[in-house]
């Protein structure tokens, strides 16, 4: 019964990153950027947790190397949300497909 309670929490985190990331975007890097890690962090989490389910210990080395990915990624995309808000002043941005 734990089990399927994580399963559920896990399932609940990552539908609350994918409507942030839907709905309270915005035009925001920065909110697009927690929001994206914190989906990435639901995989990974539910990865683990299918792993220990399984129980092959070979599964959390990947999960490991999965996690130090996203961090890489995360540390890379807030290195260049701030050298664009040091250039622009802000760190909203206008997007349009017209060009």
């Amino acid at each position: 019964m734990v089990f399927y309670d994580i399963l559920f929490y896990i399932c609940i985190l990552f539908s609350i990153s994918m409507l942030g990331l839907g709905f309270y975007y915005n035009g925001n890097l920065f909110y697009f950027l927690i929001f994206f890690e914190s989906c990435m962090l639901s995989l990974i989490v539910n990865y683990v947790f299918i792993c220990i389910l399984l129980d092959d210990p070979r599964c959390i080395i990947y999960a490991l190397i999965l996690f130090a990915i996203a961090a890489v990624e995360s540390a890379i995309g807030l290195s260049l949300i701030l050298l664009y808000q040091r250039s622009s002043g802000h760190i909203f941005y206008s997007y349009s497909i017209d060009g």
